[in-house]
């Protein structure tokens, strides 16, 4: 059930490389990823997908466990527990996820909006997110180490293997790393629409990862919701133009010599 997906790669002269990848989770480590700054993020909402498609996920492939160590001091979990006791663990834990189901579904009988229904599943629940980052090396220190929560260990080595395993497009100074846009839509259209095109794909992870489906009509009506009133602009992130000279002082953000198409917009 977990991965790491390169979605793009891209290198540039002066820059160092720049990664967006779709990574598949357990909720319940998406809060350690959030401390990470360098990395811009977007990522299934609990307030966006269906109660009823939340609660069918959490009674039939829920997130259940696969390191069960035993209870000492500290941050760090002792020996792996016997496999008797792993296995009454894990029946323990499924059987928390169906009686989280059953009351989610109670609440939503009643009335309930999911923004309130779907906290309760969220510890059963499995992520879709979506990150781009310059640097990964602090990640990967801290995250791929014996000390880290095991489970985030385990999808910090699948990032570690799909950054080494890349093939990064080349671009020039000024040009965009623009994650789900082809090669063909970046030849017959416009850059402005394509960047808009890319943010409008990567937001669409707070329900549903892009499947390369939607229409442009659909997706220009979604462009104007994310630069309405209020901005929403997170997914502008996940663009951004080589810039090895530093010649857009202030807008590299988070990155290092990337400039972050969310500056553009925010300056508009």
């Amino acid at each position: 059930m977990m991965f790491a997906r390169m979605i793009l790669a891209s290198e540039c002269d002066g820059c160092p490389p720049i990664y967006t990848l779709h990574l598949r989770l357990p909720r319940i480590i998406w809060p350690e990823m959030l401390t990470h700054r360098t990395m811009s993020r977007n990522a299934r909402s609990s307030r966006a997908v269906p109660v009823k498609r939340m609660i069918e996920e959490v009674r039939n492939e829920p997130f259940v466990p696969w390191h069960w160590q035993a209870n000492k001091p500290g941050m760090q979990g002792g020996e792996p527990l016997g496999d008797h006791v792993t296995s009454l663990c894990r029946d323990e834990w499924r059987d928390a996820a169906q009686a989280a189901a059953f009351n989610a579904e109670v609440l939503s009988n009643f009335g309930v909006h999911k923004q309130n229904v779907n906290r309760i599943l969220e510890p059963f629940m499995w992520i879709d997110a979506l990150v781009t980052a310059t640097e990964w090396d602090g990640f990967l220190a801290l995250r791929d180490h014996d000390d880290a929560e095991p489970h985030l260990r385990d999808l910090a080595k699948m990032i570690r293997k799909a950054i080494n395993e890349a093939e990064a497009q080349q671009l020039a100074a000024g040009e965009w790393h623009m994650p789900y846009v082809t090669d063909v839509e970046r030849a017959g259209l416009c850059q402005d629409h394509c960047l808009d095109l890319s943010a409008v794909r990567c937001a669409r992870i707070s329900y549903a990862p892009f499947n390369g489906q939607d229409d442009m009509a659909s997706e220009q009506a979604r462009v104007g919701k994310l630069k309405g009133s209020p901005l929403h602009a997170s997914p502008f992130e996940h663009q951004a133009m080589a810039d090895p000279s530093t010649s857009w002082p202030g807008r590299h953000r988070n990155f290092s010599q990337w400039a972050q198409y969310r500056a553009v917009v925010e300056a508009a």
